[in-house]
């Protein structure tokens, strides 16, 4: 009780400053060097406090509370520390020593048992990475979601167009012999013979309309066997050119890979490439420049090939680059806008992958990987 009495009392205490022989700098560097300390220990804590206030939700809040205290304490201690070079409260500076000791292994206490929580944290950057696994997940998730249901719908439409095509294409052949037993009969009339062959050629054009649909629609199976895709390449490019002959049109193959063979459906695979080709017949002038590069790839780990198909035409805008593959979809006047469809159906029906490349601003480049074994 005689200490706390006697709390205040500096009798028994001089300054510091007349004890021993201080020099002026030697005095006022630890004055300055006590005040600016406790300038900044008092203001550290009322920055922690603000900062939990606005941040209410971060962990671990008492140790913030025990470091803000312990910073305070400390603080305090430095102004004191300050104030005896002329008013020698030792009795005071003893005090908030102690208090200063008890917040400090408060704080250690307090760190001891927030520390196995803690560890068991995970850093940013991992937080960071399983985000982005589950984002990949979900888009997974959602794309497979996207595959059922177009699986199903094309199901569906499958079924109905086997129907309506086999039903239209026996009215079609009805309709086709009426005309030529008709156009039997007029002989002497041209301009009624005219109409029958623009009749007839309409029915056929249609006939080919529906065949396309029924392609799309009910793919047919596979049937794989060993090819060199170079040679199929140039076999579609021969029959393309020898068909529409619109084009001084030349062919480059690069081979990056020693090993061009792949086991893929020739008849269907022969289809890929006749739309890419024929595609670049139809927007390229001459001269038209078609490239293929082969080059080794990998499919979830298996052997693979791609093929980068590039021609010198104008192009697609980014905005039908985007829609390249949807089906329906066309810029041409006349067709289904079902080729591209139908080659990426294709492909993917080979277990592969077929993309745009949607930056290009000169030329159609496409990129095609297939596995070389099937699995």
């Amino acid at each position: 009780m005689e200490f706390f009495a006697n709390f205040l009392e500096t009798d028994s205490f001089p300054p510091r400053w007349p004890c021993g022989t201080w020099s002026s700098g030697h005095g006022w560097l630890h004055i300055c060097s006590d005040l600016a300390t406790f300038a900044a220990y008092m203001t550290i804590p009322f920055v922690l406090l603000y900062f939990l206030r606005k941040r209410p939700d971060l962990p671990f809040p008492r140790i913030f509370y025990m470091f803000a205290m312990f910073i305070f304490a400390c603080g305090t201690v430095h102004g004191i520390e300050a104030v005896i070079f002329w008013w020698p409260v030792y009795r005071v500076s003893g005090v908030f020593k102690l208090l200063t000791a008890i917040v400090s292994w408060g704080t250690v206490i307090q760190i001891f048992k927030s520390a196995p929580r803690a560890l068991r944290m995970r850093m940013a950057e991992e937080l960071e990475a399983e985000i982005l696994q589950r984002r990949r997940v979900e888009e997974q998730l959602l794309e497979n979601q996207q595959l059922v249901i177009q699986s199903e719908r094309l199901s569906a439409i499958g079924q109905a167009m086997t129907g309506l095509i086999h039903e239209s294409r026996n009215a079609l052949a009805r309709s086709q012999a009426g005309l030529r037993l008709l156009a039997r009969e007029v002989k002497s009339r041209d301009e009624l013979l005219e109409l029958i062959e623009e009749s007839l050629s309409a029915q056929h054009d249609l006939k080919q309309l529906f065949e396309v649909v029924r392609q799309y629609a009910v793919p047919p199976p596979i049937q794989r066997e060993e090819a060199r895709i170079p040679d199929l390449v140039d076999g579609v490019f021969a029959r393309v050119s020898d068909t529409l002959g619109l084009h001084d049109a030349k062919i480059e193959h690069k081979l990056l890979t020693s090993d061009v063979n792949c086991h893929v459906d020739k008849l269907l695979m022969e289809n890929v490439f006749r739309n890419l080709i024929e595609n670049s017949f139809a927007a390229c002038a001459d001269p038209l420049r078609l490239s293929f590069t082969y080059s080794d790839a990998e499919i979830g780990g298996a052997p693979a090939i791609e093929i980068n198909y590039l021609d010198n035409g104008p192009g697609m805008r980014p905005e039908e680059a985007k829609r390249a593959f949807e089906a329906f979809y066309t810029t041409k006047m006349h067709g289904t806008g079902l080729g591209l469809a139908i080659c990426q159906q294709t492909v993917q029906s080979h277990g592969g992958t077929i993309s745009l490349n949607p930056e290009r601003e000169h030329g159609a480049e496409f990129a095609i990987t297939l596995l070389r074994q099937s699995q």
